[in-house]
């Protein structure tokens, strides 16, 4: 029987809002409001956002960090929250040449990824949320 890769399962219509965590003042917050999707007061890109999330719902990571233990706070957290709060979370360390990666779907599960695996997928930029000028 093979390991359970599941990541995150979420239902998109539930989310509200989505607080990326990141190093130095690169982290930011995406709010679900009555005329779409907003990062502060500029407007974002439905669009994106909308594929953003929609890949979030059956998300699955396909490479286990075994005998892996966070020496520190994680690097990146990613938090998906609802009207009635938390929805779920994720947290990534930096290693050498990959991250670490957990949900709260599967807390006491790490997974590994490299630059072009699920970090790709899940660590958004504020710049690529926004509508282009």
């Amino acid at each position: 029987m093979g390991r359970d890769k599941a990541f995150l399962r979420l239902k998109k219509e539930m989310i509200t809002s989505i607080q990326f965590y990141y190093p130095a003042d690169s982290s930011f917050i995406l709010t679900k409001k009555e005329r779409g999707w907003w990062i502060g007061s500029e407007q974002a890109d439905s669009l994106k956002v909308n594929n953003y999330i929609s890949q979030l719902e059956l998300k699955n990571a396909t490479t286990f960090a075994d005998n892996y233990l966070p020496g520190k706070s994680a690097e990146v957290t990613i938090q998906l929250k609802g009207k009635s709060g938390l929805l779920a979370s994720v947290e990534a360390w930096k290693r050498t040449n990959d991250w670490a990666l957990k949900s709260s779907w599967q807390p006491t599960i790490y997974f590994s990824s490299d630059q072009t695996g699920i970090v790709k997928s899940l660590f958004e930029s504020k710049k690529n949320m926004l509508n282009p000028d």
